[in-house]
């Protein structure tokens, strides 16, 4: 099912309307994320590749929408490839899947080489190499939830409890290391005080006992710990020293304070949903997001909210690429 050739920007703007549509208000007030609660990061059911950008939010917004529990999706063509029959009645969640130019020659690369994330489009691509042609646009099409699906032939992955994969989530915070190619670490934490924070000035990150923070949004307290220190470690990423965010650079001018609390609140979600960790908004930032999410109707409001989903997966990838295996700054206390 594909609904037409797509230059960039026309994806953006298509997809905008069902991921900033299933941003709502709770009975508190409080604004509800497409991601909340949610485990897991969608994925191809016959691949295992993880979606990338907006296509994880749109999957998202639809399995809160419809009740979804298991985050297993594909396209018509591959359930009935593969023995699955959708039911009748059934909608498909609209994504974008890139289209490639066939009659060009391919190129050899690898997953270091410059800009490959963005060739391969945002449904992923194969991890380790390949050839890849030149892409011409993007495709709207249909996808369906493993829920949707008579005769799936597969079984949804376990998932951790969330305590264990709170667990696992911080052990890889506090082990990001230094690479080769690139020797800057990771932030220090400092523990103590009441609020938490990333300082850019001495790089380090200040959270609070993990005993002051309370159980929130079916989250018990150290649960919302590590999303908490999540958040704050994606603050980090963009440090003129790693990947030189502009907002952070400059996070007091214009609506960058908003659209930095933005990238941190999406990176935290990747990165629990790569662990197994619901995520939640941090209630601290919901004022912050509300005012910038009043001007979201607008064209230019919907490209930043999508490169705001773009600079929150390369703070994900980078902090996942360097973690692991110890070489991280040691811990420190409140009167280091």
């Amino acid at each position: 099912m594909t609904d037409g050739l797509l230059t960039e920007e026309e994806a953006h703007t298509a997809i905008a309307e069902d991921i900033l549509g299933a941003v709502e208000r709770n009975a508190a007030g409080e604004w509800v994320m497409p991601w909340a609660g949610f485990s897991a990061r969608p994925t191809n059911a016959f691949s295992g590749r993880p979606f990338k950008g907006q296509n994880t939010l749109a999957l998202w917004a639809a399995a809160r929408r419809n009740g979804y529990t298991a985050h297993l999706w594909a396209s018509p063509e591959a359930w009935e490839r593969n023995g699955g029959a959708i039911r009748t009645g059934e909608t498909g969640t609209l994504i974008l899947v890139p289209i490639f130019d066939e009659e060009a020659p391919a190129a050899a690369w690898t997953r270091e080489t410059p800009g490959i994330a963005k060739k391969l489009g945002p449904i992923g691509g194969d991890a380790l190499g390949g050839q890849l042609r030149p892409m011409i646009g993007f495709e709207r099409q249909r996808w369906f939830n493993v829920h949707q699906v008579d005769n799936v032939p597969i079984a949804p992955p376990a998932v951790p409890s969330p305590t264990q994969a709170a667990l696992k989530l911080e052990d890889a915070l506090l082990s990001w290391r230094p690479l080769p190619d690139d020797p800057v670490g990771g932030p220090a934490l400092i523990e103590g005080g009441v609020r938490a924070f990333w300082n850019p000035a001495t790089d380090r990150v200040n959270m609070p006992p993990k005993a002051a923070f309370q159980p929130r949004g079916g989250l018990s307290g150290y649960e919302y710990y590590v999303l908490t220190f999540a958040h704050e470690c994606t603050h980090a990423t963009g440090s003129a020293s790693r990947l030189r965010r502009d907002t952070l650079l400059n996070y007091g001018k214009g609506n960058n304070r908003p659209k930095e609390e933005l990238v941190a609140e999406i990176g935290a979600a990747f990165l629990c949903a790569q662990f197994g960790l619901p995520a939640q908004l941090l209630s601290h930032n919901t004022a912050y997001i509300a005012s910038w999410m009043q001007h979201l109707g607008t064209r230019g409001k919907r490209k930043s909210f999508f490169w705001a989903v773009g600079q929150a997966e390369n703070a994900c990838a980078y902090i996942l690429r360097r973690a692991g295996g110890g070489g991280h700054r040691p811990l420190a206390t409140a009167g280091a």
